[in-house]
């Protein structure tokens, strides 16, 4: 087996190792940010994404895996002393901006090295044991983070700047797999080879061909966008019932415990169901998440909280898997960083929207907004299940 393995779990875990995610929207209210102010930098960070995230796929196919890994870990720790040293609305953004860049420099660049560094067969089982390290990771510092933030709300950019320097460190120790990259790249030839990568995506992408794809990408971004929502919905909730710090690092540990668990079923669930069954689990959870999230109570929605957890735990490698095992290494990781850049730009508008209810309306009126964005989902699942059951006969 490749040491990158090994490595990339530990990457895994300390990349999503976030004491102060969890607890963001208490660290802008603490500095006199407001609701809307907090899901505007979520926002202003999916734009980030979206501009950013398929040239840094790009670069990493052209440039090397390794070197944006690393420069992706440099990012975090200038976002991480950011939010400790910067602490007005514009020092947010500045942080924001810089995490965005960490995000797309990992984003595709780690999840493409860890399937050349694995065998074929083998990978599924990987990527699922790299995602419930992620999970694993964010639980336990979410966990880590509200004892924190019980002694000193300072505490939790500390402790996450901390983790990105350890994560620099690691991923100083990764092994290309490819022997393609060149060791050194003027600036003229590293700007060709990513024009030339980029034109060799967007052709692969908009191949008649290759429609399963791009239906897949589409849904994908729908059921991130649910589910991401579900997790800042989540920190709304915790303000809004006062819950103590400690608590609410004991919810994370379980929310995020529920994801890691999740992300361990992939495998025996692919090698057991078929792809459009996998698909439609999705569609019926994210459904029963959002309808019946506007008609309980209050108390109540911490358990659709928990079911949001446990379908983006499965929902991250399934479709990491669909997708790696669905294009050729030349365009892998810019067509995995296309993913997670269409789901950012429906989390832009969404979470904009979602920001503006939840102040103006009421809690549960941010579910019934997710609810008729649900609806769309559903037509873009009919043409996917068509198009795998025509494909597989």
């Amino acid at each position: 087996m490749s040491p990158n393995i090994a490595i990339l779990k530990r990457v895994a875990g300390l990349k999503n190792f976030h004491t102060l995610c969890p607890f963001l929207i208490a660290y802008g209210l603490f500095y006199g940010l407001s609701l809307f102010n907090i899901f505007f930098l979520q926002s202003l960070f999916a734009i980030a994404v979206i501009v950013l995230e398929v040239p840094a796929g790009v670069l990493s196919d052209c440039y090397g895996r390794k070197r944006c890994v690393c420069y992706g870990a440099v990012m975090a720790i200038v976002s991480a002393s950011l939010f400790l040293l910067w602490t007005s609305f514009f020092g947010f953004i500045l942080a924001e901006l810089a995490y965005a860049m960490a995000f797309v420099l990992f984003s595709g660049s780690d999840t493409a090295l860890l399937f050349e560094s694995s065998d074929r067969q083998q990978y599924s089982h990987h990527e699922s044991r790299v995602q419930a390290y992620s999970r694993s990771s964010e639980g336990l510092s979410g966990f880590i983070g509200g004892l924190a933030y019980s002694l000193s709300i300072v505490l939790l950019p500390i402790l996450e700047l901390i983790a990105a320097i350890i994560l620099l460190y690691q991923t100083l120790s990764l092994k290309e797999v490819r022997s393609s990259y060149p060791a050194h790249w003027r600036g003229s030839q590293l700007r060709l080879a990513w024009l030339e990568q980029l034109r060799s995506l967007k052709q692969h992408f908009m191949n008649p061909d290759n429609g399963f794809i791009r239906l897949v990408i589409l849904f994908s971004a729908f059921v991130s966008t649910i589910t991401l929502s579900m997790f800042w919905l989540l920190q709304v909730w915790f303000a809004q019932h006062h819950l103590a710090p400690y608590w609410m690092g004991c919810v994370w540990l379980v929310y995020h415990s529920c994801s890691a668990f999740a992300s361990l079923w992939v495998k025996p669930c692919m090698a057991r169901l078929s792809i459009d069954k996998l698909f439609i689990g999705l569609f019926l959870g994210c459904t029963c998440v959002v309808i019946i999230g506007g008609v309980v109570s209050s108390q109540g929605v911490l358990i659709l909280f928990l079911l949001s957890a446990l379908l983006f735990g499965f929902k991250m490698p399934f479709i990491f898997c669909v997708i790696n095992q669905s294009v050729s290494h030349d365009i892998r990781a810019g067509l995995l960083s296309l993913d997670s850049c269409v789901s950012r730009a429906l989390f832009a508008v969404i979470s904009l929207v979602v920001g503006y209810v939840v102040q103006a309306f009421s809690f549960q009126a941010a579910f019934y907004v997710l609810a008729g964005f649900q609806v769309v989902s559903f037509f873009i699942l009919l043409p996917l299940i068509k198009y795998k059951q025509v494909a597989s006969v």
